[in-house]
């Protein structure tokens, strides 16, 4: 069957008004985890610039005969140190997991599974799942997109389903939820593209200083949640409703 974009983004609404607990609270308590694990790294990888080094590296610049070595040490001592590097990777990784872990209560208010703030830290259960999937998935992407840059979009709509195949198949190891996603995505590469597409809109509103920050309240747990709705219409899962149960409360969604 045909995917209707504004139905299953009428859907997304419908669970937003309805669920508990609040899709858009828990959407910024993700938000706001995330916007402090990225001003740690950003703080990690501050670099350490003094007046006086900047003194000392314009005098030794406008001097007639500059030591190219006494320029290098200088700027290298303005540069983080290795170990922010690595502190660096480790925030980003642990924003993506908790990203994980906000999919996972998703699906759960989708799905009416019991659902909880605390479905923000299941994606850390993942962790060596996770990062095989991300590394394996980031290779092949990466080596197709050194091709030719449209081999590399391609191969990013084949395998975007491969992460809910990971939270929802334990059983599965990254090589076959790739493989998996590869199958289910075959023919609707296209569609999700379209589907992307049709909200280039906010994304654009989103990067708008200062507004754009507060769009993010709706924007993230609108789109996560309509791209959820979509791995469902994929895997041909019923869709529940109402949250009360009530017959008059059920609008007619074909998936």
């Amino acid at each position: 069957m045909e995917l209707d974009r504004v139905l299953l983004k009428s859907r997304a609404k419908d669970l937003i008004r309805r669920s508990r607990p609040s899709v858009l609270a828990c959407g910024a308590l993700y938000l706001i985890i995330v916007l402090v694990l990225s001003n740690l790294a950003a703080r990690a990888m501050s670099v350490n610039v003094t007046m006086d080094k900047l003194r000392y590296l314009q005098e030794h610049m406008m001097s007639g005969n500059p030591d190219i070595d006494y320029l290098y040490a200088l700027t290298q001592s303005m540069q983080p140190p290795a170990s922010a590097y690595g502190i660096k990777i480790l925030l980003d990784f642990c924003a993506q997991l908790v990203g994980i872990g906000y999919t996972i209560f998703l699906l759960n208010t989708i799905r009416r599974s019991e659902p909880s703030f605390g479905n923000l830290l299941d994606g850390f259960t993942m962790l060596p799942r996770f990062l095989l999937l991300t590394v394996l998935e980031g290779l092949i992407v990466g080596l197709l997109s050194l091709l030719l840059i449209v081999p590399g979009i391609v191969a990013s709509y084949r395998y975007r389903m491969a992460i809910y195949l990971l939270i929802d198949h334990p059983e599965m190891g990254p090589v076959q939820c790739l493989r998996e996603s590869a199958r289910i995505m075959k023919g609707h590469k296209l569609e999700l593209f379209v589907l992307d597409l049709s909200f280039i809109g906010w994304v654009l509103l989103t990067g708008i200083p200062g507004i754009g920050t507060v769009l993010q309240l709706w924007t993230v747990p609108y789109m996560n949640l309509v791209f959820c709705l979509y791995y469902e219409y994929l895997r041909g899962a019923p869709v529940i409703y109402g949250f009360d149960g009530g017959e008059a409360d059920r609008p007619s969604y074909p998936f």
